[in-house]
């Protein structure tokens, strides 16, 4: 995650990623990134895939989001842009506050690592058989990590009173060392 102080209060920005490479079964997930104060400056998400140097210098995804940001989880839908993952390759993933566009350092920047991977078939079955709340318990207890946020985020958009999904994905944000986002759905939930 990247912070700078701003005026009087410092700004936190991280991607809701792993510190490691974290997996999704999805060939164009949602990514999840948190702020913790309000934002006026527009934000940049960029999507490349590692390999080669031809595609390093090449991103999938550079859009520029426009302001204002709220405090807190922020999404961003790959399908939306047309990304899609494939199989097997790591990609990283950059969200950048960009407070001034001619003074690049400025910059406050977060990134993480993703890689789509296909599905242990006991997972399949698993998740066949699972109801829409059990699904990001099994997602997590896989590895699966993109997909154990995603689905908890969904659940918690269609269900806001909700307490118990927020406190569930606090916790996985805790154990990713995420404390600031995990802090912010655990106040928001009550």
């Amino acid at each position: 995650g990247g912070s700078r102080s701003a005026g009087a209060s410092a700004i936190t920005l991280d991607v809701l990623a792993p510190d490691h490479t974290g997996y999704t079964l999805q060939e164009n997930p949602t990514i999840y990134w948190y702020v913790s104060e309000r934002i006026t400056d527009p934000v940049e998400v960029t999507v490349t895939a590692m390999g080669s140097p031809q595609e390093a210098f090449q991103p999938l995804l550079e859009i520029t989001l426009k302001p204002p940001f709220d405090k807190g989880v922020h999404a961003v839908r790959l399908k939306d842009h047309g990304v899609v993952l494939k199989r097997d390759t790591e990609y990283q993933w950059f969200v950048a506050v960009v407070p001034d566009p001619n003074q690049r350092s400025n910059d406050i920047l977060a990134g993480g690592s993703i890689k789509r991977i296909s599905a242990p078939q006991a997972l399949e079955a698993r998740l066949r058989a699972a109801g829409e709340f059990v699904k990001p318990a099994l997602y997590a207890e896989s590895g699966v990590w993109y997909d154990a946020i995603d689905q908890l985020s969904t659940l918690i958009s269609a269900n806001p009173a909700n307490n118990q999904l927020r406190e569930q994905r606090a916790a996985l944000l805790k154990e990713a060392g995420l404390a600031d986002a995990a802090a912010h759905d655990r106040n928001a939930g009550g």
